[in-house]
């Protein structure tokens, strides 16, 4: 499945955006929906061409 792909992207960029710690929590929290968006939004991108590729 995909999954391992998104939760391999989405680790990798949880972990750059939290090492360097020093930043408040609500840049945090954004920095996290806007990795999610980001992943999502591969995701939907992904699922479109499949379903060009079937049809």
């Amino acid at each position: 499945m995909d999954l391992r792909g998104i939760n391999s992207v989405s680790g990798e960029f949880i972990q750059v955006n939290v090492l360097p710690a020093p930043v408040p929590e609500p840049a945090s929290y954004a920095t996290m929906i806007l990795g999610l968006i980001g992943v999502g939004a591969a995701a939907m991108t992904r699922r479109r061409e499949r379903r060009t590729q079937q049809n």
